[in-house]
């Protein structure tokens, strides 16, 4: 009896940990940290056999990155092995949903509606959670039917009506169907549930960027930070926006997103970069090259050409000729 009580107490263990690992990467999907979500849940896919969420939000980040062949390969066989296991698509809906949504990803529209709407009708179209998850692969894929997506939402909101992620989705598909004002509502639907809530005062942002209102973009990018300084997506738009009318604050922004983001080669662009813009052309020059040295032949030509205009500021005209000649070629 005591040896049962024990592996009782480790199974229940090792289960909070993986449901507290997958949450963990839930939140780095957020931030769009997806990288490192990855990792996360390839080290819970490869320790433990039943993580069907683990897979689902593995596919989800491919399926963002927009790498369906990758989604594919994932999660192909995926659903078929965990029905063999026991799993049920009632308990265990968004692996299903997750397959689901490669399958419309992958233009095989049918075959996707007819699994969303099977596991739909396996839940009854109560649960608050498939509901989001069906309507959300709708809003995401290029395939997807954003009509049924809001229907969707507008049965999850009676389910749970104080989900602001529900709102976020439902601001998602307007924003889709060119519905600013729709979506501008149902942002503030999300605030109002959750004043923090970056992602939606971001998203506000993004709505009248396309509209070009720099004002209120700026405002809106600008409360996002400060509702989460940890949010990249909106530390991104900061630096981008002050990188061409103050290098200093941009500057400022660039830094706290390289510490939020994932680590990526792309950074080091955006420093030399922005020291070239600051006319900081020897520092331009030195962060090139390190860029060069370290990347050889995958780094990008254009870097040779920052290297020649920083030469012609500094005055060396003949350098910065023979740059120019090695960006040519």
């Amino acid at each position: 009896m005591k040896k049962l009580f024990i592996g009782m107490i480790l199974l229940s263990s090792a289960t909070f940990v993986t449901a507290q690992t997958v949450a963990d990467a839930e939140s780095d999907i957020y931030y769009e940290r997806y990288e490192t979500a990855k990792d996360k849940l390839m080290d819970v896919v490869a320790q433990h056999a039943a993580s069907p969420d683990a897979w689902y939000w593995l596919g989800q980040i491919y399926l963002q990155e927009k790498k369906v062949d990758s989604g594919w390969k994932i999660l192909a066989g995926k659903p078929d092995s965990f029905l063999a296991a026991g799993f049920s698509k009632k308990k265990n809906p968004l692996l299903f949903i997750g397959w689901a949504h490669v399958l419309l990803d992958s233009g095989m529209k049918a075959a996707a509606r007819q699994q969303m709407e099977d596991i739909l009708k396996e839940t009854k179209y109560k649960n608050a959670e498939v509901l989001l998850a069906v309507a959300k692969a709708n809003i995401q894929s290029k395939y997807g039917d954003t009509a049924w997506a809001i229907e969707l939402l507008n049965r999850a909101v009676k389910r749970h009506k104080k989900n602001a992620a529900i709102y976020v989705a439902l601001g998602d598909a307007y924003t889709k169907m060119v519905d600013g004002s729709s979506a501008v509502k149902n942002y503030d639907n999300a605030l109002d549930l959750n004043p923090g809530y970056a992602e939606a005062m971001y998203k506000k942002g993004l709505i009248y960027k396309t509209q070009k209102n720099t004002e209120i973009y700026l405002d809106r990018f600008t409360k996002a930070w400060e509702m989460d300084t940890a949010y990249a997506p909106a530390l991104y738009e900061l630096y981008y926006y002050y990188y061409f009318r103050d290098v200093n604050r941009a500057a400022d922004f660039l830094s706290a997103y390289i510490r939020h983001a994932d680590p990526s080669p792309q950074h080091a662009y955006m420093v030399t970069d922005l020291s070239y813009v600051s006319q900081k052309y020897q520092q331009a020059v030195d962060q090139a090259k390190n860029i060069i040295a370290a990347e050889d032949d995958s780094a990008k030509p254009r870097l040779y050409k920052l290297i020649a205009y920083s030469n012609a500021a500094l005055g060396d005209s003949a350098t910065a000729l023979s740059n120019l000649d090695v960006y040519f070629e």
